[in-house]
């Protein structure tokens, strides 16, 4: 991603990245059977369930629920709890995430030829996440704050591009802006 936005050949990226992609396939697989496959299938569930058409939303409420835990750090218990399916439905939120994600693509559509700084953000906030926001279920939570710490950066990115474009063009609001993200 790195070095898409910095003009990189994808060929001469590729052949430099490479062993690391290897590297990531392993562990990752690894880390699938150790915490999908190793535990003792009588006494491990997991705390979610959902049935195969459901679980595009439980992706999509991830990717929403960083987000806004990333704006709005309020109300993080130490483990979140989804209530499970009733008759094969889940709660109206996860469909609602839905909404969020596209809103979230159309975006990084529209600034991809015009800021790709904006979009590098959004795009690193999303692949750091990729491995945890359950595409492939695992664990005994569906979200956890803790895996957000790294990704998070991406967006701060965005923040701190835009505050410093404003600062810019506005210098006499500086110290107001300073005060609001202290606050």
């Amino acid at each position: 991603l790195m070095d898409h936005f910095r003009g990189i050949e994808f060929r001469l990226s590729l052949g430099r990245i490479w062993p690391f992609f290897l590297l990531a396939f392993a562990i990752c697989g690894m880390t699938l059977i150790v915490s999908v496959f190793s535990f003792d299938q009588g006494n491990y569930s997991y705390s979610y369930s959902c049935a195969w058409w459901n679980r595009p939303f439980v992706v999509t409420y991830g990717i929403c629920f960083y987000i806004v835990k990333l704006i709005w750090p309020f109300g993080l218990p130490a483990v979140y709890e989804c209530s499970n399916e009733m008759m094969g439905v889940m709660p109206l939120f996860f469909y609602l995430s839905v909404f969020g994600v596209i809103f979230l693509i159309v975006v990084v559509w529209q600034l991809w030829h015009k800021r790709r700084d904006l979009v590098f953000g959004v795009l690193f906030f999303f692949l750091i996440l990729l491995p945890v926001i359950q595409i492939v279920p695992f664990g005994q939570v569906f979200v956890a704050e803790r895996y957000a710490y790294m990704s998070s950066v991406g967006m701060l990115l965005i923040v701190g591009q835009l505050a410093g474009e404003f600062i810019n063009r506005h210098p006499a609001c500086r110290y107001h802006l300073f005060a609001a993200i202290i606050l």
